[in-house]
């Protein structure tokens, strides 16, 4: 074969390999994308995405019974083990719900004992959503062979449940901001003296005498108190010394303490009549804002405005 006829056959044949190979790989790559697209799930305009690896596990309701839930997410199996056993199974396997409520809904929620609710993200709108999930476990299958063998797998579940959906849904939906709110004894407090108009209580200081403060809107402080925020508590041998602002229940026979000295402005102490007293330590996410700084300012709007 005469040189320039070999050069035109190895470049024919070069061609052809790059044709095959690209009719190949596009062959290959339709199959890849249909087995790994997460499932999506829509209802008033939002999304919750479920991941491939999770989906034919899932049972996601977009209509669920509970008031102002948008999605409702269980564990088939779970689900199937309680109907096989002939068992109530109203709740089995269930893993969590995402609602949507107003402003004054959270309000008064916010007053109360949320176990099981955790608040993450709002909208343009001043709507919440919030995650609800069971306090228990709502795992099941049929032995407990069966339950050993699929633990793990309700594990990876959970895992997914708290640790990424709420982040991933914000992701997903255009204007949600994350929020949270903390829930502890001391923001309940707090969000009583804010959103329940009729709540008594006085405000005063290691140098003040007790002050109800009328006509100062305790929202404001509220807000950046229990906004974003993590009360935990801690050991009493923390207690600090010095200065601190009162925020005193008397209906409850309840009172807090909001240390002031400089390094200590975060830590709380809830005080009962009966004896018991409670340490707790605020996390902002903000590390601006210091929770006894706050109260002072509090404080001194409401001696002022007397």
């Amino acid at each position: 074969m005469k040189s320039g006829h070999k050069r035109l056959w190895a470049a024919a044949m070069a061609v052809f390999v790059a044709i095959m190979m690209t009719a190949c790989m596009a062959g290959m790559e339709k199959p890849v994308a249909a087995k790994t697209a997460d499932k999506t799930y829509q209802r008033d305009g939002l999304k919750l995405m479920v991941p491939y690896e999770f989906k034919n596990q899932l049972l996601v309701s977009t209509k669920p019974h509970r008031n102002e839930s948008l999605f409702s997410v269980s564990e088939k199996a779970s689900l199937e083990a309680a109907k096989a056993q002939h068992q109530e199974y109203e709740g089995a396997g269930w893993l969590f719900d995402i609602a949507k409520i107003s402003k004054t809904q959270l309000e008064d929620s916010l007053c109360h004992d949320m176990s099981g609710i955790d608040v993450f993200a709002k909208d343009e709108k001043d709507n919440y959503f919030i995650m609800c999930h069971p306090t228990d476990v709502r795992y099941m299958r049929e032995d407990n062979k069966a339950m050993e063998r699929d633990f793990h797998q309700w594990e990876e579940l959970t895992k997914w449940s708290y640790t990424k959906v709420p982040t991933e849904f914000i992701r997903d939906n255009n204007g949600l901001t994350p929020v949270t709110y903390d829930n502890s004894d001391v923001a309940i407090y707090l969000a009583q003296t804010a959103y329940r108009p009729d709540e008594y209580y006085t405000i005063s200081s290691t140098e003040y005498r007790p002050v109800k403060p009328e006509k100062v809107n305790a929202a404001p402080y509220v807000e950046k108190l229990i906004r974003n925020v993590k009360y935990d508590m801690v050991d009493l041998a923390e207690t600090p010394t010095g200065d601190f602002v009162i925020l005193d229940f008397p209906a409850d026979m309840v009172s807090l303490n909001f240390f002031t000295a400089k390094g200590q402005e975060n830590y709380v102490r809830e005080v009962h009549s009966n004896g018991t007293v409670l340490l707790f330590k605020a996390s902002f996410k903000d590390s601006s804002i210091l929770a006894g700084e706050v109260m002072s300012q509090w404080l001194n709007d409401a001696i002022s405005s007397r």
